[in-house]
């Protein structure tokens, strides 16, 4: 990932962007693990929750493909279709790794 870029395109400082990112990363990788939890217990709402404020992080950093999986897993968890869960939660963990390395 280019932080000058991303800096640019959300009109930070680069040494700000760099700090927010890091709790972007740590964020992510906390809602990610509570929505794994949420699916093995088959709780619909926690999953719903933490897809939320995934989806509401990334869309605050332009991570459209990240916030677009995690609306999805939101909309599904609303319905209470958790069927293909899984399948979006490793979908949402492949692209958050894709721009956490």
């Amino acid at each position: 990932m280019d932080i000058k870029q991303l800096a640019q395109e959300l009109e930070l400082e680069e040494d700000d962007c760099e700090e927010l990112l890091d709790l972007f990363i740590e964020t992510v990788a906390a809602d990610i693990n509570r929505m794994k939890v949420a699916l093995q217990n088959g709780n619909a709402p926690a999953l719903m929750c933490a897809a939320h404020s995934l989806k509401g992080a990334a869309s605050n950093f332009n991570f459209t493909d990240i916030s677009d999986t995690a609306a999805e897993i939101e909309k599904n968890a609303l319905e209470n279709n958790l069927e293909t869960m899984s399948t979006w939660i490793y979908l949402l963990e492949t692209l958050f790794n894709a721009v956490s390395s």
